[in-house]
């Protein structure tokens, strides 16, 4: 009798890998690595009804989205920097130069994004308007702080509202101008390329020679 107390107590205490009780969450919320660990042995097993499928797809899905999510953050970094190129006015050839250097930089990150995952190719019209839509709020951010420091007002709340009236909506640049990568041509971002608007400004006051590329007629997408 006192034995099977025991194990029956020890039972209580073992950790539910087969499924949670009613109302109880699931092991993939309460305990990832379990689950993880789980899942892998089931798939080495090919154990297909031990798979916990939604999830599985879900963590696959999520690499990719991971994945994606390293061109788009340093494509929206340079996003950024362009628009304040076309945008501060005020801008000293020393912050150009700056300007210049860090969009250089994060053009290789999104170098590097392709080459590990030449799929990417296909998305660059989503992946476009995501970096959009972060590369511009940070640019609105960067804008009120430039006039708020410029005026000696302190706070760039109240220069805000203009930031973001003075900048475009919708995106005026195109992928293969941001990018200026084509892993089939290419061993690096061409540094010859850039957005018409930005090659203008560093032309005029860096006295470069980029190449004055024709301005979009329309939002497209890029592929090769």
């Amino acid at each position: 009798m006192a034995y099977n107390a025991r194990r029956s107590n020890m039972a209580s205490l073992t950790p539910d890998l087969i499924g949670p009780r009613v109302g109880e969450a699931s092991l993939y919320q309460r305990d990832g690595w379990s689950w993880a660990k789980q899942q892998a042995e089931a798939l080495r097993r090919r154990d297909l009804q031990a798979i916990d499928w939604d999830n599985v797809i879900e963590e696959i899905e999520s690499v990719g989205r991971a994945e994606r999510g390293k061109w788009v953050s340093h494509c929206a970094q340079a996003l950024e920097h362009m628009l304040a190129v076309e945008h501060w006015k005020a801008a000293t050839a020393r912050d150009l130069q700056h300007w210049e250097t860090e969009i250089r930089a994060f053009r290789i990150g999104m170098a590097i994004a392709i080459d590990e995952n030449p799929g990417l190719q296909g998305e660059y019209t989503e992946m476009l308007a995501l970096a959009w839509r972060a590369g511009r709020a940070s640019a609105v951010e960067r804008l009120a702080g430039y006039a708020a420091d410029e005026q000696g007002t302190g706070s760039p709340r109240s220069h805000l509202r203009a930031a973001n009236a003075q900048l475009p909506d919708d995106c005026p640049y195109l992928a293969e101008h941001v990018a200026a990568y084509d892993p089939k041509r290419d061993k690096q971002p061409r540094p010859d390329v850039l957005p018409p608007g930005v090659a203008v400004v560093f032309n005029s006051v860096l006295r470069r020679d980029y190449e004055i590329l024709p301005a979009p007629q329309r939002s497209r997408g890029w592929s090769r």
